[in-house]
């Protein structure tokens, strides 16, 4: 080997040397990082020539697409039907073969057992529906001048008759008017039948005789049926308690036979803004047949309608009894106790009946008002006609009390263009019109809420004014006694069915049945006084600390049975010494709703119990004071030294790092200087043989 290539080997060594200091592996992962990054620059200028290229070639692709889109028009119908298959393959088979099923309403009705001929026959009848709207329609004509009300059509019904004009158990009543999907909710069955139900002065099955003489027998022995049966009133029968006694927390509840006990817990009112309201409702109902009957009157030839031909040009008497009219008289009879207002509004609810007259004491007629102009309509049969209407069931109107406690409020049927037609019937929801005709009359109190509807512009004070209440000394007292007095109201009803058909020959066929009183429910109203208890807890308001014996036993006993509205006087505790400090007493709270609110001397109850918490809190006594350190410490004259005190030891030099199995070290710092000379001793014996040569 030459003396150059030595001095280069030397050169490279010395240069090794000086080289930082860097692990293979790490250089490999710098390396690596270096070749990503560089990959990530080159694919972001590749890529930027693409988007500039697809922003060009956008317009083309789009036409592109559309073409393509108008091709497959006529091919999207198959792929959506597929698509569709696909989901009805995922379908269990029962769900495949459940196909919802729509009421069918096409198809034909056989209507059964309609009197026609002058009730000589009974026939039956088809009819073809086509839609759940149709209405059933009228039954065969039955004409006749007095044959006709041998067989009255009361309505049409799901099940075939039982007795005279009696429906059979569960079925149920329709007008002409109601639609045949009344009927049959489902759609129209195969064979689907409805049937006539009437009422017979006769057999049900029998005809009426073709004779003279024998039609009218018939008709004289059957007008007796038309009297009023079944009567019942009731008077709050199911009305909540809070309906009866608003804005008061019921206590007590006791139906005994046919008297209703409600018993409140007393709350002091002011009369004026806040009042012990009263509300009364009663209601009036007959036998389903006669209650249908009298709705549709039947008209006998020349006569008129046979309930109510009677009312021409007559002066409508007061009398009790057999008055020569039909009428019937709700009687309410309020407590002397109740407060009845000057002005008190009413409303009655029905279709076949009306108001007449409103009367008091000793059958004195009252005076009726209009509830929204508060016109005077005076007190004669005509008082009520500009209340009536042949639209609405309702009719709301004022009376000027004059002091009565006890009111009969006599009803007439209407007739003329007082009427309700079935075809002005909306029936609720589920129900036929004909059960609409056949729910029970109403005669209300108006209260508090319904005059805020009907009178918008009247203050509460004066809205209170006109209900019918109790005063608040009255309900005080009437709680005092922990309800066994209580306010009483009673009720009944009575009046009179007359029925005339005119005359046959020598026979006079009319017929007057007095209606016996039936007397209603009594509801008895009182009050109570809710009481309440009233407890003491004392606690520790110390951390750590539990009340000891001396605190607890002045803890004040439980109080049970407090009226609401009663006053707690609060009592202050002294402190109370015990070993290390001294109890003291912090305060009063209210724990209400599980909330804490401070009070101070007295706490009222306030319609609930009343739980008061104590408050203690510990203070310790005050510990001796401690002497304190002085200032300046005086060090010691002759401070000791240790006996044997212990040299640091020096340091022990590193061993240089050396070669190992021929690798060089992975630092450079422990062998830098022998780098150092042989590099000197390499520049020196180069300059030596270069020296040489040129020599």
């Amino acid at each position: 080997m030459s003396k150059k290539s030595i001095s280069k080997i030397l050169i490279c060594a010395m240069l090794i040397s000086i080289l930082p200091k860097t692990s293979f592996a790490e250089e490999e992962k710098v390396n690596t990082e270096a070749v990503s990054t560089n990959e990530k620059e080159n694919k972001s200028e590749k890529e930027a020539p693409k988007v500039e290229e697809n922003k060009e070639n956008s317009t083309e692709k789009k036409a592109e697409a559309e073409s393509t889109e108008k091709q497959n028009t006529v091919e999207a119908p198959k792929s959506e039907d597929k698509k569709e298959k696909s989901a009805e393959e995922v379908k269990p088979r029962s769900a495949r073969n459940k196909r919802e099923v729509r009421a069918n309403f096409e198809g034909t009705v056989t209507f059964v057992g309609q009197w026609t001929g002058e009730s000589r026959r009974k026939e039956d009848s088809t009819k073809n529906f086509t839609n759940a709207d149709e209405k059933l329609g009228a039954p065969l004509t039955n004409p006749g001048l007095f044959r006709s009300i041998g067989k009255t059509f009361l309505g049409w019904s799901d099940k075939a008759p039982v007795g005279n004009g009696k429906l059979a158990d569960g079925a149920r009543l329709f007008s002409p008017e109601d639609k045949i999907s009344t009927v049959f909710p489902d759609g129209i069955p195969a064979d689907a039948k409805i049937y006539g139900v009437y009422f017979s002065l006769n057999d049900p099955e029998t005809p009426l005789p073709d004779s003279t003489f024998g039609l009218g027998l018939s008709i004289v022995g059957g007008l007796n049926k038309f009297k009023l049966e079944g009567t019942e009133i009731t008077i709050d029968k199911d009305k909540t308690s809070e309906e009866v006694l608003p804005d008061t927390k019921l206590e007590e509840e006791k139906d005994e036979n046919k008297d209703r006990k409600i018993i409140d817990n007393y709350t002091k009112k002011d009369d004026v803004n806040e009042i012990h309201e009263v509300i009364a409702t009663s209601e009036f109902q007959t036998d389903p047949v006669i209650s249908m009957l009298v709705y549709r009157d039947p008209h006998v030839g020349y006569v008129g309608p046979i309930f109510s031909n009677t009312y021409k040009d007559n002066e409508f008497k007061t009398d009790d009894g057999k008055t020569g009219y039909t009428y019937v008289d709700i009687n309410i009879n309020l407590d002397n106790d109740l407060v009845v207002p000057e002005k008190i509004y009413l409303e009655y609810e029905g279709y076949a009946w009306r108001p007449l007259y409103v009367m008091g004491a000793n059958k004195q007629v009252l005076n009726i008002f209009d509830p929204n102009s508060n016109a005077d309509l005076g007190n004669t049969k005509d008082s009520f006609k500009t209340l009536v209407s042949s639209t609405n069931p309702k009719v709301t109107f004022g009376v000027n009390t004059n002091n009565n406690k006890n009111f009969t409020v006599r009803m007439i049927i209407r007739t003329g263009n007082e009427k309700i037609a079935e075809s002005n019937i909306t029936p609720d929801a589920g129900q036929s019109i004909a059960e609409k005709i056949l729910q029970n009359m109403k005669l209300k109190v108006l209260s508090k809420k319904d005059l805020k509807t009907l009178l918008p512009g009247k203050s509460d004070a004066e809205l209170n004014n006109n209900v019918l209440r109790i005063t608040d000394e009255k309900a005080k007292e009437l709680a005092d006694t922990e309800g066994e007095t209580t306010l009483k109201i009673k009720g009944y009803i009575q009046g009179n069915t007359m029925v005339n058909a005119g005359r046959i020959s020598f026979l006079t066929l009319s017929d007057e049945e007095e209606i016996k009183r039936v007397d209603a429910n009594t509801i008895a109203l009182g009050y109570t006084i809710e009481k309440y208890n009233v407890t003491f807890t004392f606690i520790s308001g110390t951390e750590g600390k539990d009340l000891p014996a001396e605190v607890a036993e002045k803890q004040p006993a439980d109080k049970f049975g407090i009226e609401n509205g009663v006053k707690e006087t609060l009592e202050n505790f002294a402190d109370v010494k015990v070993d290390g400090g001294t109890w003291k007493f912090k305060g009063w709270s209210v724990d209400k709703n599980g909330v804490s609110e401070a009070v101070t001397n007295e706490a009222t109850v306030d319609g609930d119990d009343l739980i008061l918490v104590g408050e203690w809190i510990f203070v310790e006594d005050e510990k001796p004071v401690e002497p304190q350190k002085p200032e300046n410490p005086q060090k010691p004259e002759n401070p000791q030294k240790p006996e044997n005190p212990q040299k640091p030891e020096p340091a022990k030099p590193q061993k240089p790092q050396v070669r190992k199995n021929g690798e060089l070290p992975k630092t450079n710092v422990s062998s830098a200087m022998s780098y150092v000379f042989l590099a000197i001793a390499g520049l020196g014996g180069a300059y030596i043989s270069k020296k040489k040569d040129n020599e």
